[in-house]
């Protein structure tokens, strides 16, 4: 499991700690092998990261686990068929179980991940990444 600890703005919030122990599911694996590696991931979303409010507030690597696990969420089987906003409001409940009160911190680095590696999902296959 990897954790990063998340500080707030304000001084009266201690900080937060992300947690990524999202597992795979058996065909997810699979996907995983065939398809990208997070690494291969790091350098866009660092430059994404830095173009957003986020970096005012966060060092990359305090919201690295959010980043990936909006990667492993994007080669989910489970969510193959799915849009963000069709899964957005359950993605937000499990990572809340796992990290709760970090969904604000959190979402804006899944959702970047999920649409940048679905993104190049789309393009290896040869369909359009909109």
């Amino acid at each position: 499991m990897q954790a990063a600890h998340l500080r707030t703005g304000s001084r009266s919030h201690p900080p937060v700690t992300l947690r990524t122990d999202t597992r795979l599911g058996k065909g997810d694996a699979a996907e995983a092998a065939r398809g990208a590696r997070f690494d291969e991931f790091e350098a866009e979303w660092r430059r994404e990261f830095r173009e957003t409010s986020l970096a005012a507030r966060y060092r990359y690597e305090q919201l690295a686990p959010a980043y990936r696990h909006g990667g492993v969420l994007a080669l989910s089987d489970r969510f193959a068929q799915s849009d963000w906003n069709d899964i957005e409001k359950l993605v937000r409940r499990e990572w809340e179980q796992r990290n709760p009160g970090t969904w604000e911190q959190a979402r804006e680095a899944i959702r970047c991940a999920w649409h940048s590696v679905r993104a190049r999902l789309r393009a290896s296959v040869g369909h359009s990444a909109a």
